[in-house]
């Protein structure tokens, strides 16, 4: 789904207000071991449960997915998870 620059704007904001439970989310999805992709699904299916947005997660989806992304590298960066 393509989103109008205002409805980005307004996901933006939103994205940014839940961005610790994100982070948290995030943390526990790495605790609890796996590959990639299963921490990803974990991650998302706690989303889901919290997501109180206009648009349904999985629509908005694309934009948010960078955010974890961007997490778990900077985590990887320093040394605050370890892959492998």
């Amino acid at each position: 789904m393509k989103l109008k620059l205002s409805d980005l704007a307004k996901l933006l904001r939103y994205v940014y207000a839940i961005y610790p439970i994100i982070v948290s989310f995030v943390k526990e999805a790495e605790n609890a071991g796996g590959v990639g992709a299963e921490k990803l699904a974990a991650v998302r299916a706690a989303l889901e449960k919290v997501w109180n947005y206009t648009l349904a997660l999985g629509d908005v989806w694309d934009s948010v997915k960078p955010y974890i992304d961007g997490i778990v590298a900077l985590y990887h960066a320093r040394g605050i998870f370890k892959k492998g």
